[in-house]
């Protein structure tokens, strides 16, 4: 029996009860990551001073490798799907009914952006075994009348089922994380009362209000779901692909979306970092991590963390056939759209910092080479591979000043070459359709894949692309350092002022 179909019923001893929420979770593992990454990305200014031949095996060779990263990694990745650790038989996996808990998270989103969302999950195909789990805040505005709209719009689910998670609660943080965690324990206990105790036949699925999926998406996860034979844990990641009211976003959003797809899509399945966003696991599995936990925010990053602990190693990141549609950043105006910008990008930087010392600080003694070799992972390609448009900076810097003496070879036209290379790989990962009902993905050309992009909106953003490609890690490492210093209490206050 597989990791994600254990026992059929799991104690629910919530994650704040196993590991306590503190100010400063692991800071030497944080402090390693952070340390060795301004090392990395400052060795070119230095280097060569210390050995010229040193500085040019480092600048050449790491400068080529990220070619090679970035345009090779998501083939690779795809390949790296490996169709062993689903059982090929139909035989094996028929008779097992699958249902499926959905979770929606709300605020004070505008109906038509949650509609949208809950309109793609009453139209799924197997929209008869879904579950949708409405989670609300207390302050959430006009919760009966949003109840009541809400419920009209899912006719053909199984059922729909709502839950307000109280304000001010004790070591609780603000955010999707405690609001998810509050909904899914409800909808356990639930369960249980009900005597459902066998949880090993449902999924969950952590859904933001803004998200579109395809109609075949959850007969996806169900086929993937049934036939998984690992017994390491899966996390099906519903692949991001921002493209609702893309034309109405501005060129540092767009830019941003396209870094987003091409690394999801690449990087995070190859190394097997993390989910992003959108994403499904086994209910028995969230249950067995103690939910998602009310202390933190990166609700993403934390339930692959804490199942990490609680199985021993590291969940499988799965990618699903069927992509969820979302939105890029937006503002009424460009200034208030690159304010909620960088602050989007300043949190998720200290979150997954945070998400780093939490998993350092609770792992066992025997955890400890599980979690020491997915942080070397996570350096390299979240940490490591986000900032090369830093370390290509550094490197021409180094180059043009003659603190690295490279010749022809390495030349500041070589270097500018690679990085639209880099450039080019990414913006190659975003003609990726929208599902439209019959496929899984296909590929056009771009004008193809973005109607509503003008062909000037198309060479701005590519043009443009460096700007973000190299603001976010900035923004990103500036979070880093200030988490150090300040600790939890700069997420809170981030999260606290973003409500």
């Amino acid at each position: 029996m597989s990791a994600s179909q254990l026992s059929p019923l799991v104690d629910p001893i919530p994650s704040a009860a196993k590991w306590k929420a503190k100010n400063w979770t692991g800071w030497p593992a944080q402090a390693a990551l952070v340390g060795s990454l301004g090392f990395g990305l400052t060795c070119p200014l230095w280097l060569g001073k210390v050995n010229n031949t040193a500085g040019q095996v480092v600048v050449g060779g790491i400068s080529a490798l990220s070619i090679l990263m970035f345009l090779g990694a998501a083939p690779v990745a795809m390949a790296h799907q490996t169709r062993k650790l689903y059982k090929k038989s139909d035989e094996e996996i028929a008779g097992r009914d699958v249902k499926h808990a959905v979770c929606v998270t709300l605020y004070r989103e505008p109906d038509d952006v949650v509609l949208n969302t809950l309109t793609s999950l009453n139209n799924q195909s197997v929209a008869g075994n879904i579950t949708v789990l409405l989670a609300m805040e207390e302050a959430t505005d006009r919760i009966q009348q949003r109840l009541e709209t809400y419920k009209a719009a899912l006719p053909n689910v199984s059922s729909v089922r709502h839950y307000v998670h109280p304000k001010g609660i004790a070591g609780e943080v603000p955010g999707k994380c405690s609001n998810e965690a509050w909904a899914a324990r409800e909808f356990v206990q639930e369960l249980q009362e009900v005597g459902d105790d066998d949880l090993s036949d449902w999924t969950f699925t952590s859904s933001d209000s803004d998200t579109i999926f395809h109609n075949e998406s959850f007969a996806d996860l169900e086929r993937k779901f049934r036939s998984w034979s690992s017994d390491r844990p899966a996390i099906w990641q519903h692949l991001p692909v921002y493209f609702i009211k893309r034309n109405e976003s501005f060129w540092f959003s767009l830019g941003a979306s396209m870094v987003r797809i091409a690394w999801c899509a690449s990087l995070n399945p190859l190394f097997n970092i993390q989910p992003v966003s959108v994403y499904s696991l086994s209910l028995n599995s969230l249950v067995t991590a103690g939910f998602h936990h009310p202390g933190y925010i990166g609700e993403d990053f934390m339930i692959f963390a804490q199942m990490t602990l609680a199985y021993g190693v590291t969940p499988s990141i799965q990618i699903l056939d069927q992509p969820a549609v979302m939105g890029p950043t937006l503002g009424e105006s460009s200034l208030a759209a690159a304010h909620e910008f960088f602050a989007q990008a300043f949190r998720w930087g200290a979150q997954i910092l945070e998400g780093c010392g939490f998993l350092w600080s609770n792992a066992t003694w025997r955890q400890v080479p599980v979690v020491l070799h997915y942080l070397t992972c996570f350096w390299w390609a979240r940490l490591w591979s986000s900032s090369i448009p830093v370390f290509v900076i550094s490197a021409v810097t180094a180059l043009q000043t003659g603190l690295v003496d490279g010749g022809e070879i390495l030349s500041t036209k070589v270097k500018l070459e690679w990085l639209v290379y880099i450039l080019a790989g990414m913006y190659s990962m975003t003609v990726i359709t929208a599902p439209d009902g019959e496929s899984k993905y296909r590929t056009r050309f771009a004008k193809d894949a973005f109607p509503d992009l003008s062909i000037a909106q198309q060479v701005s953003r590519f043009v443009l692309l460096p700007v973000v490609s190299t603001a976010l890690p900035l923004v990103e490492f500036c979070a880093y350092v200030s988490l150090l210093v300040v600790g939890k209490t700069l997420i809170a206050a981030q999260t606290i002022s973003a409500k």
